[in-house]
């Protein structure tokens, strides 16, 4: 369970680093918070980008509240230090949570359009 902390806080950090690089370099003073059908719905300031990594924050500590209670329920012991099948697709989950926020953070700054991703 040791390892699979880390991991999931190790990608909370990455995701963090990653949105102040964002904010401290790339981010103009007011920022896209909402995308609708016909285009940008609001704008709001650009520490609105921190809103990403909260639920990165969110879901690493779901994804560890649901990897206990499995172990509980299969008598596995916590302190046993090795990743499990479904802790390893819990992982994922989560690393593609960060993976869409990084993107989505890219897009509210403007930097999408620019690089030309979509």
């Amino acid at each position: 369970m040791k390892s699979f902390r880390k991991i999931t806080w190790t990608i909370v950090a990455i995701q963090f680093v990653f949105t102040m690089i964002c904010f401290a370099f790339f981010a103009p003073e007011t920022v896209i918070t909402h995308f609708g059908f016909k285009g940008i719905d609001s704008v709001g300031p650009r520490y609105m980008l921190f809103l990403e990594p909260i639920c990165t924050v969110v879901s690493g500590l779901l994804i560890i509240w649901v990897a206990k209670v499995r172990r509980r329920e299969n008598g596995i012991k916590e302190n046993m230090n090795v990743i499990m099948p479904a802790e390893g697709m819990l992982l994922t989950g989560h690393l593609l949570i960060a993976v869409i926020m990084s993107v989505l953070i890219l897009d509210q700054i403007g930097l999408t359009h620019i690089l030309q991703l979509y």
